[in-house]
């Protein structure tokens, strides 16, 4: 991978000790694009792994018993199915915003 070109400090020409900081705090946590996108994507699947509680459940449960019997009886056949939708939030109102010219 290339280096990147050093940033002229051009904040030190304010002799600001707190837009150094700011500035120093900044260049450190800049990160490479392709980082960046890593961490959308982590957060992509935390929001699918935290919202997956709310998804329907579905199971089945097929059971089936053959036995020989004498004459002409029914063979016992069951089949169980159950579904789960959990409670959904209700909607909340959107928040709006008033803004007022000046």
């Amino acid at each position: 991978m290339a280096q990147q070109p050093a940033i002229p400090a051009w904040w030190t020409v304010f002799n600001d000790p707190e837009l150094t900081k700011l500035a120093e705090q900044t260049l450190g946590g800049n990160f490479s694009l392709k980082s960046a996108v890593a961490r959308v994507d982590e957060a992509r699947a935390a929001i699918r792994v935290a919202t997956s509680t709310r998804q329907p459940e579905v199971t089945l449960d097929p059971q089936a018993y053959i036995t020989r019997l004498s004459g002409l009886r029914p063979v016992p056949f069951a089949l169980g199915a159950k579904m789960v939708v959990p409670p959904q939030p209700t909607a909340l109102p959107k928040r709006s915003i008033m803004c007022r010219s000046m």
